[in-house]
This record gives C-alpha cells, structure tokens and sequence, in this order.
C-alpha cells in the first residue's frame, strides 16, 4: 500500500511534467476554489448570526451567485484557452513553447524560444504536449 508521502510526490511529479503554460493555467482553480469557500462560508455565518436582512428577498439570489458566479467564468476562461490550445497544437505539429505557447515549427529541434528566450527541445517538449489528458477528446494518453 502506497503512504501518504508516496501519493503527494506521485502528484508532485505529475504537476512539474505538465507545460508550464498549463501549470499557469491550472492555477486558477488554486484562487477560485478557495475564494468561493471563503464567500461561502461569509454567507453561512451571515445567516447564522445576523438575521435582521434573512427576510430580504435579494439574499437568496445574491449567496448562490457570489458562490458560482467565480467558478462558471473560470471553468468558461479554461474551457475557451483549452480549446484555443489544441487548435493552436494540432496546427502546429505540437512544436509550441511550454512557458508562452509560441509557435517553433519552423525552428530546429534544439533551438531557444525567440519570444519568451526558455529552450526548446523537440523531442521532450512535442512529448510534454503530447501526454496532456484532454477529457472529452479521446486524444492524450
């Protein structure tokens, strides 16, 4: 059976072998998570200790919306640059940059990315873009 500290640097690992454009783009679900739980529990205590406005109309439509309102525009900013990405993948034969998603195809196999200056391997980084899971696709892995 595989300990706790196993699983966290399986993860870990998991993390640093994604394109850091990805990493990038993964992390706003490390602000927008947390920041509807905060919003979420300021309602919960609301309604729980001041119940002079509970009989207002608007603070049943306003709790849910500052609840979801976050996700739905960051799960529709992801769904739109994820769609954005694998156009620009799929027309460029996987040879992008994995910090700025600038387009190499022209380049060599070991070149420099003229525009963010990070090192371009081909045969690491089509393998980088390659492994990611796109869920509804049937392509990665």
């Amino acid at each position: 059976m595989a300990g706790p500290y196993s699983i966290i640097e399986s993860m870990k690992a998991q993390w640093q072998s994604q394109p850091a454009y990805i990493r990038r783009m993964n992390r706003w679900w490390l602000v927008v998570v947390p920041l509807s739980l905060l919003i979420a529990g300021f309602w919960v205590l609301r309604s729980r200790f001041w119940t002079a406005g509970a009989s207002e109309p608007w603070v049943s439509m306003v709790m849910p919306l500052s609840i979801f309102v976050p996700q739905f525009v960051a799960m529709f900013m992801f769904a739109r640059t994820s769609r954005r990405l694998r156009r620009e993948l799929e027309r460029a034969d996987y040879r992008l940059c994995t910090n700025c998603i600038h387009d190499l195809s022209g380049l060599g196999d070991e070149c420099t990315c003229p525009e963010c200056g990070k090192a371009f391997h081909a045969k690491f980084d089509v393998r980088a873009w390659k492994g990611l899971n796109w869920r509804g696709t049937g392509k990665g892995r």
